[in-house]
């Protein structure tokens, strides 16, 4: 990042909070059988009065350093619960955001305390809420980082694991977390419209049959092509997320996209591109 980039972020952080600067965005997490939508990724954004749109990696690692990252990760808590709970105030069924947590937040003061509240806030079931946790940042510090899963779990909510398929030589420990979920790394999707396809065909399809095997469900994170669906399908995979469904959207437009949205149209569209 430029210097002249880094101070006006430095010097706007504080602003982002106070004066309503910070967004989420929601991307639909899509049942690949029924096409239905039961959730969604809440994405967080700040809309910089000077640089724009800038998404977390432009602006989280400075938030770490001033010690703001705690603010901000109630914030993305709180507006996450109140978002899912009006999305279903306006009857569109039992859905569910997950929300990506660093390793500054995982370990934040009172992070149980302050899920508990917010959930508490919105009245909104802990099922409801997924957080989603990185595998490198799990391992830096396992023993603690099951303690604290464990606590998270015991409240309700559901625990993922973003961007599986990188880290698997940790897999026999991150088997000590009560985990619903694991996110295959986009990465691996994509190359499913490679040359190389079968080989990752093949580890997909080892990655699916293993979290099966242990009662987890799979999301495949970054799906944008009817190529790339059939094969995730096939291979029974749960829930995808990416372009070949809909991009992130405001909660706003996502009640109008979720009004006028047609599961079984949906599934004919894709599998007729």
């Amino acid at each position: 990042m430029q210097f002249a980039e880094r101070s006006k972020i430095q010097s706007k952080l504080v602003d982002a909070i106070e004066h309503n600067q910070l967004i989420l965005l929601h991307q639909p997490q899509v049942d690949f059988a029924t096409g239905a939508i039961v959730g969604t990724e809440a994405l967080l954004r700040w809309q910089h009065p000077e640089l724009g749109m800038l998404k977390p990696s432009r602006f989280l690692p400075t938030a770490e350093e001033s010690k703001l990252i705690d603010q901000i990760g109630e914030w993305v808590i709180n507006a996450a619960c109140q978002q899912c709970a009006e999305l279903r105030r306006q009857g569109f069924g039992e859905l569910s955001v997950s929300v990506n947590l660093s390793a500054k937040q995982l370990h934040m003061p009172q992070l149980l305390e302050k899920v508990s509240m917010a959930l508490a806030r919105h009245s909104l079931p802990a099922a409801a809420v997924e957080l989603e946790l990185s595998e490198h940042m799990i391992m830096a510090d396992i023993d603690r980082s099951v303690g604290i899963v464990s606590a998270l779990h015991q409240l309700g909510v559901k625990i993922a694991i973003d961007n599986f398929g990188t880290g698997l030589s940790s897999f026999p420990q991150l088997l000590r977390l009560p985990l619903s979920a694991l996110k295959i790394d986009r990465r691996l999707v994509a190359a499913l419209d490679t040359p190389e396809d079968r080989h990752s065909q093949v580890i997909a399809n080892a990655l699916i049959q293993l979290a099966h095997g242990l009662g987890i469900w799979v999301v495949a994170e970054g799906v944008e092509s009817s190529r790339q669906f059939v094969i995730l399908r096939d291979k029974r995979c749960n829930l995808l997320q990416g372009w070949v469904h809909s991009a992130e959207m405001s909660v706003s437009e996502l009640s109008a996209f979720l009004r006028g949205y047609d599961p079984q149209a949906w599934l004919k569209s894709v599998h007729n591109a």
